[in-house]
């Protein structure tokens, strides 16, 4: 990837020995970095691993070669050449992505474009080289009570993140280990992934002081980004045993309920949330390569092994939720009273 100048802007995501730098001529899109990223954010020196450019400009003015697409989504067209994958996002964003360096480079129209298609591609890239190192991604909420974890499997957009910040702010014994993706090991020990926290419901945050918000666009979504180290007090720092798989659902019912599951159970919906990664920022166009398939296979079998090894060490539960997050959040907090020990 050839600059004419140095980006001004440059910031370095780590985590388990996977270190992204970023480089942007975005003062706006850095400091989402800081934000969303704060956990992960190095102090600087690092040798980085992945590397992505990002420029605010208009991506048609960036030449693409004569090629035939290689996959379609519903927002992307995807052209490969060799070992680099050009990706359209219509005439709003390109990424050009060299697997060989592991580099990228990302034009945008706006900041709040760019910077959407730079979170989710930092992401893939760090689940590809967790998912090498038998370090697996799960789409839940995953709460830490007495050094054990409670994972809560719930659909995007079903309230995982409001059940956890309410469980949060009315408990400060409790710790979060992680608002949306822990991450599993082949033995099913559950580690911390602090990033930002995502709220649609405006009334959940409104406690939650200023300086520790920001508002996002996602599509027709607004949310409200919360910055973990709110919560700086009450995050798990070390890889944890588990103690419950939760599944979590909805009902018109008054009050919630909570009903003991079976192993299987918890196999099936992990097998949802981790093994195919139902809801976790993978990027398609970004993690399926032509010539992979062996290598995902393999990463899929490990996936399932660590995932195996959850269920087997947690009880399993269903979790049936009412409109209220408080009466949701005391019968949880029961849950994890009677499962101490």
């Amino acid at each position: 990837m050839n600059r004419h100048a140095a980006l001004a802007h440059i910031r370095a995501i780590t985590f388990s020995g996977t270190t992204v730098q970023i480089e942007t001529d975005s003062i706006n899109i850095a400091s989402w970095l800081d934000f969303d990223f704060g956990s992960f954010i190095a102090s600087g020196g690092e040798q980085f691993n992945v590397r992505i450019l990002v420029t605010v400009a208009d991506p048609a003015l960036h030449p693409v070669p004569d090629l035939r697409e290689t996959m379609r989504g519903l927002h992307f067209v995807a052209f490969d050449y060799g070992t680099t994958r050009y990706i359209k996002y219509g005439k709003e964003a390109l990424l050009i992505y060299d697997y060989a360096r592991d580099e990228g480079e990302l034009i945008a129209i706006a900041e709040d474009i760019a910077y959407e298609r730079l979170y989710l591609a930092c992401l893939s890239r760090i689940g590809i080289r967790l998912d090498k190192q038998g370090l697996h991604r799960v789409h839940a909420l995953a709460i830490s009570v007495d050094k054990r974890a409670h994972l809560f499997l719930m659909p995007p957009g079903t309230g995982k993140s409001t059940l956890g910040l309410k469980l949060l702010a009315s408990h400060p014994s409790l710790h979060l280990v992680s608002d949306d993706t822990p991450v599993i090991n082949s033995k099913g020990d559950v580690l911390p992934f602090h990033f930002r926290i995502g709220i649609e419901n405006p009334d959940a945050v409104a406690s939650v002081p200023e300086q520790y918000k920001r508002e996002a666009r996602y599509g027709n979504k607004l949310k409200t980004l919360i910055d973990v180290r709110y919560f700086q007090s009450q995050l798990e720092s070390n890889a944890i045993s588990p103690a419950t798989v939760c599944i979590g659902f909805w009902t018109t019912s008054a009050t919630p309920s909570v009903v003991r599951a079976n192993w299987l159970t918890a196999v099936a919906y992990l097998f949802r949330d981790c093994v195919i990664g139902f809801g976790i920022p993978q990027v398609a166009e970004i993690f399926l390569r032509k010539g992979d398939f062996f290598e995902k296979v393999g990463i899929a079998f490990s996936r399932l092994r660590a995932a195996l090894a959850l269920a087997g060490r947690s009880r399993c539960y269903k979790l049936y939720l009412c409109n209220d997050p408080t009466k949701n959040a005391e019968a949880v907090y029961n849950l994890f009273s009677q499962t101490r020990g």
